[in-house]
C-alpha cells in the first residue's frame, strides 16, 4: 500500500509539472504573438507616417524626401454659373464691370449669384455682390464650415474674426451672425470693400465689423499698418484659385503677428491643388480637418496648439481626398 501511495504522488507531481510546463508553454506563445503584433502595428505607423507628406515653410516632405510645393499659380478653371462652359460670356444685358480686381480678377465673367446669411441673426438676409468677377464659396459649403467650426468653441461673443480675401464679406458676416463678437474683412479690390460696407449697413453690423481695403499680404505682414495689434482666435482664407501661389500664403499666416497659440485657420483650396497635408511649417500648423466638398476642399489647422481647444485631429483627412467621393451636403439649405 505504500509503494501504491507513494506512486499515487509521484503521478500527481509529475501531472501539476505537466500543467506548468503547458502554462509556460501558453505565455511564450502570448508573449511571442503580442510581440509579432506589436511589430506590426509599429510597420503599419511607420507606413502611414511616410505615406502622409508634410510641409515646412513650403516644403512637402513624403517619405523622407523633400519635395517643393508648387511655387506657382494654381490652375483651377470653374464653369461659370449660367453659361454652361468655361469662360464663356454672361448673358448680354447685364452690367459687368470689367475692370476687375488685383485679387480674383479674370477675364471670365458671370451672372451675379444671389447670396444668403444661413445661420444665426441673419439668417436669410440677402447679401449683395460686386458687379465683379466672383467665386463666393457656396452657402451649403458655409454651412457645412459652421458645423466644423461650432464644436471648437470659437464661435463666441468673446472671440473675433479675420476674413482674408472677403469678396462680399459673407464667411466674416457668417461669423458675426453666428455670434462671434467682432470681424475683420480684408480685400484688396474697392469695389469689394465698398460691397462689403454696404452690407455691413444693411445688416446692422457696422459695430462689429470692421472693413479693411488692402493686401493680404501686406495685412499678415505688417498689421500693424492697417492698425491691428492682437492675435485674431479664428482666421479665414478663401483666395481666388489662380491668383495665389499656396506655398507663399501658408509661409505668410504661420509668420504672421495676426496668427496666436490656438489660432484656428480655415484655408479654403481647389481639388486640383492635390491633398494639403497634416501638419505645416516645422509643427507651428497642425491638421484637424480636411474635407471635401465637390471641387472646394475645406481644411482646419490650429496654429501652436496648447491643449485647450478639446477637438481631436482626424488626421487621415490629410492622407488623400478620394477625388472620387464628395461629402454630401444638405440639401435644405440656402
Amino acid at each position: 500500500m505504500t509503494d501504491l501511495g507513494d506512486d499515487v504522488r509521484d503521478a500527481n507531481v509529475g501531472l501539476a509539472r505537466l500543467d506548468r510546463l503547458i502554462v509556460d508553454a501558453k505565455n511564450s506563445l502570448l508573449v511571442v504573438a503580442h510581440g509579432f503584433l506589436l511589430a506590426a502595428c509599429v510597420l503599419r505607423t511607420a507606413a502611414c507616417l511616410s505615406a502622409a507628406p508634410r510641409v515646412r515653410c513650403g516644403v512637402m516632405c513624403a517619405g523622407g524626401a523633400e519635395t517643393p510645393l508648387p511655387n506657382v499659380r494654381v490652375r483651377a478653371p470653374r464653369k461659370i454659373r449660367g453659361t454652361g462652359a468655361r469662360g464663356a460670356a454672361p448673358p448680354a444685358g447685364r452690367g459687368v464691370d470689367r475692370s476687375g480686381r488685383s485679387q480674383g480678377k479674370s477675364e471670365q465673367e458671370r451672372e451675379l449669384q444671389r447670396l444668403y446669411i444661413t445661420g444665426g441673426e441673419y439668417r436669410g438676409r440677402r447679401i449683395a455682390t460686386p458687379d465683379i468677377f466672383l467665386r463666393p464659396m457656396m452657402s451649403r459649403v458655409r454651412e457645412a464650415l459652421f458645423s466644423i467650426l461650432v464644436p471648437t468653441g470659437v464661435i463666441r461673443s468673446s472671440a473675433a474674426a479675420l476674413d482674408l480675401f472677403s469678396g462680399a464679406g459673407t464667411i466674416g458676416l457668417e461669423c458675426v451672425s453666428r455670434g462671434m463678437g467682432h470681424a475683420t474683412l480684408v480685400d484688396f479690390s474697392p469695389v469689394c470693400t465698398r460691397t462689403i460696407r454696404e452690407n455691413c449697413e444693411k445688416l446692422g453690423a457696422t459695430g462689429s465689423t470692421r472693413v479693411i481695403e488692402g493686401s493680404v499680404f501686406d495685412v499678415l505682414r505688417a498689421p500693424e499698418r492697417f492698425g491691428l495689434n492682437t492675435p485674431f482666435e479664428l482666421v479665414t482664407v478663401t483666395p481666388p484659385y489662380e491668383e495665389v501661389v499656396y506655398s507663399e500664403l501658408v509661409e505668410a499666416l504661420a509668420s504672421s503677428p495676426l496668427v496666436g497659440e490656438d489660432t484656428l485657420i480655415v484655408i479654403e483650396y481647389p481639388v486640383e491643388l492635390g491633398c494639403f497635408p497634416p501638419v505645416l511649417c516645422d509643427g507651428k500648423l497642425v491638421g484637424l480637418r480636411n474635407r471635401k466638398y465637390g471641387r472646394t476642399v475645406l481644411a482646419l489647422y490650429v496654429s501652436r496648439p496648447s491643449g485647450r481647444i478639446d477637438y481631436p485631429p482626424f488626421s487621415e483627412e490629410f492622407v488623400s481626398l478620394k477625388t472620387g467621393k464628395s461629402r454630401k451636403i444638405s440639401k435644405n439649405s440656402r
